[in-house]
């Protein structure tokens, strides 16, 4: 379970927009951001300290693909 962050890595060609969602089990937004990623990896941390325990999902979109992973707090 995470307890006070969750890490992205992501490692392929594409350079350009990455949005970041987080879902509740409900489906309602818990958080967004958009970056730009211009090098081959890209690290992310979001901050889950103020996340209730529970299943959450984060959704990640890359030239209009959704790829979605579970995570718990």
């Amino acid at each position: 379970p995470a307890k006070d962050l969750i890490n992205i890595q992501l490692n392929n060609r594409y350079s350009g927009l990455v949005k970041f969602t987080i879902l509740d089990q409900a489906g309602r937004q818990i958080s967004k951001a958009s970056l730009t990623k211009n090098t081959r990896e890209m690290n992310q941390s979001f901050d889950v300290r103020a996340f209730i325990q529970g299943v959450y999902y984060l959704e990640v979109e890359v030239e209009g693909f959704i790829i979605r992973k579970r995570f718990v707090k």
